[in-house]
């Protein structure tokens, strides 16, 4: 009898440390593949991590052992495979060169973090790329509720995150977050997002801190246009989506705009830009404030200069 209970204590010692080993694994693997930069990579083998051990761990994690010489998983680090995921998502996306699959990955890594929050789970480096990640998006609300939440937060922050692959210059500006007072007002510090370690020089929308927004005029209106996609030999404009993105959101932060009276298309059509501007032309008064803006491919035809749809009819000669 004694013989039997032995054997099962050792094959229940023996499947914890498989499955140790085998979270544990798929951990490092992920945190060696985020050292190279290999975003995609390091996401997947930190999902994986958490197929094996679902939930995120603030504190230290004790190896299985001997009671006498209980282990220290990684000397105490925090075991973070959801916000590591997240993180990867944020930086594989700061790197994507097609901006709906950039915009894909903002918004995953957007849900995830999110989710970590209302478990409870509240870290400034959560907040920090919380609100960066909405930044890239153009998402002045939802950055503007991550500014309140953190606020609320004060003397709350209850939870560590495991840094070792978070680049250096976030690092920084995340103490710089938490080491001030967060009161009404305050805001998040941000600055670009990061790829490969370094801070982008193109691809990646500058993010702006949040601040007070100015108060809006309803007789201010809006149409802008960001066409990053060309048919054209050339005619792509990597940045066009992005920068409409950051001009619809300074207007509404910085110049007093509606959000519901700013028309924000990405990669329209030449039908689609006309139907848009018909819509303005529709709702403006006569003492209405009109700002337009497009950023795409033109054209100079017979002395004219044209603005180009995503897809036009022909080529090389650009709709009207």
């Amino acid at each position: 009898m004694l013989r039997s209970w032995m054997i099962t204590l050792l094959a229940l010692f023996a499947g914890a440390s498989a499955l140790a080993q085998t979270w544990s694994v798929h951990y490092d693997e992920g945190l060696t593949a985020a050292r190279a930069g290999d975003w995609a990579a390091a996401r997947e083998a930190f999902k994986s991590a958490v197929a094996f051990r679902t939930e995120d761990i603030s504190g230290p994690t004790l190896l299985p052992g001997p009671v006498t010489e209980r282990r220290r998983w990684r000397n105490g680090a925090p075991y973070s495979p959801n916000f590591l995921a997240a993180y990867c998502a944020y930086r594989a996306g700061a790197s994507a060169a097609e901006p709906a699959e950039r915009r894909r990955l903002f918004q995953e890594a957007s849900a995830e973090w999110e989710a970590l929050l209302s478990k409870g789970q509240l870290s400034y480096e959560t907040f920090y790329f919380l609100n960066a990640v909405y930044g890239a998006l153009g998402d002045t609300e939802k950055r503007l509720s991550v500014e309140n939440r953190l606020t609320q937060a004060t003397g709350k922050i209850n939870w560590k995150v495991d840094t070792e692959v978070v680049a250096p210059e976030e690092l920084a500006r995340v103490s710089q977050l938490s080491g001030q007072e967060t009161t009404a007002g305050t805001t998040i510090p941000v600055g670009t997002g990061a790829t490969g370690g370094q801070p982008p020089t193109t691809g990646t929308p500058p993010l702006s801190p949040i601040g007070t927004r100015v108060p809006a005029l309803a007789n201010k209106f809006a149409l802008i246009i960001g066409n990053s996609q060309s048919r054209l030999v050339g005619g792509a404009v990597p940045f066009a989506s992005d920068d409409a993105q950051i001009i619809r959101e300074s207007l509404v932060m910085d110049a007093g705009y509606l959000e519901e009276n700013i028309d924000l298309v990405i990669n329209a059509t030449a039908d689609q830009i006309r139907a848009s501007a018909r819509a303005l032309a529709e709702r403006i008064t006569p003492d209405a404030t009109v700002f337009l803006y497009f950023a795409g491919a033109g054209a100079n035809i017979e002395a004219a200069t044209t603005l180009q749809g995503s897809r036009p009819r022909s080529v090389p000669t650009p709709e009207r």
